[in-house]
């Protein structure tokens, strides 16, 4: 089992966003997690 972290600003979903989710899903083994952190307007801002 693999537990698999990713992030970003993902303001609007784009094609480069969908192959990251993609890869880490692929990357999370049969039975492993994907945690999304997701920034908020004010840290993308800076």
């Amino acid at each position: 089992m693999s537990t698999v972290a990713v992030g970003g600003t993902f303001e609007y979903l784009h094609y480069g966003h969908k192959k990251l989710l993609e890869k880490a899903v692929e990357l999370a083994t049969s039975g492993g997690e994907v945690h999304i952190g997701v920034t908020s307007d004010k840290m993308a801002n800076n």
